[in-house]
């Protein structure tokens, strides 16, 4: 499976799960965190798409 279709399978599953997927540019790495006590998943959209796609998975993790 190519690395854009499984971007888009892992932002699918985060809607489904109930998060939001939040795409920033900046100097951070990504991950999980709580915005007004909704936990949402943060990606930044500079990083190479391996990145993005190893920011989403270990964010999965915290899930059942």
């Amino acid at each position: 499976m190519k690395n854009e279709k499984l971007y888009v399978e892992f932002e699918n599953l985060a809607i489904r799960l109930g998060l939001k997927v939040l795409k920033g540019r900046g100097d951070f790495a990504g991950g999980t965190c709580k915005v007004n006590n909704k936990t949402v998943i943060v990606v930044n959209k500079m990083r190479p798409i391996e990145q993005r796609l190893r920011t989403m998975a270990t964010s999965f993790l915290e899930f059942d």
